[in-house]
């Protein structure tokens, strides 16, 4: 005679389970609710919002490229390339003495750039830290500055603003 309740058909196959069914049915459920929890538990961002995060367009690039080459030069000591580089401006608002300095091979110079911005069509300024070690120095601390970078008339990009100059 059959048991009042809930009953399977094929009982012989799942006797474990049909004594404890509350308890399956309960495991069941937990398990599925955790599974659904932890598979959407990372806030993943729009679609629209990283898209537009993550594609920059070819005069950032352009600009960003040239802060580094002049930044690089700077690190290397090729006062030469960093030279060409800067606009007309940019030369006659450093001296020769300032910029015999940051060339010396005496100073150990490294950088980051972080993420830049553009402040209008054909300019962006990128925030840096510069980290200087002159032979008398023991630690680095970093300096934070920024390069601004134009599109000259030529179609070429050049520092207009040296970082050193922005303070």
């Amino acid at each position: 005679m059959a048991k009042p309740g809930f009953s399977f058909p094929n009982a012989r196959v799942l006797p474990r389970f049909r004594r404890n069914w509350c308890a399956s049915v309960f495991l069941l459920a937990f398990s599925v609710a955790a599974l659904q929890s932890s598979a959407f538990a990372a806030k993943r961002p729009s679609v629209n919002k990283t898209a537009a995060e993550n594609i920059f367009d070819p005069p950032y690039v352009a600009a960003l490229a040239t802060a580094n080459r002049f930044l690089y030069s700077l690190q290397m000591h090729d006062q030469e390339n960093a030279l060409l580089l800067l606009t007309t401006a940019a030369k006659k608002t450093c001296s020769e003495d300032r910029l015999a300095m940051m060339f010396s091979p005496d100073s150990t110079i490294s950088y980051e750039i972080a993420r830049g911005r553009k402040v209008k069509s054909g300019r962006y300024i990128f925030p840096v830290a510069l980290f200087e070690i002159g032979s008398h120095h023991r630690w680095a601390r970093p300096r934070y500055s920024q390069i601004t970078v134009i599109k000259t008339a030529d179609h070429d990009w050049a520092i207009e603003k040296l970082p050193w100059a922005a303070r």
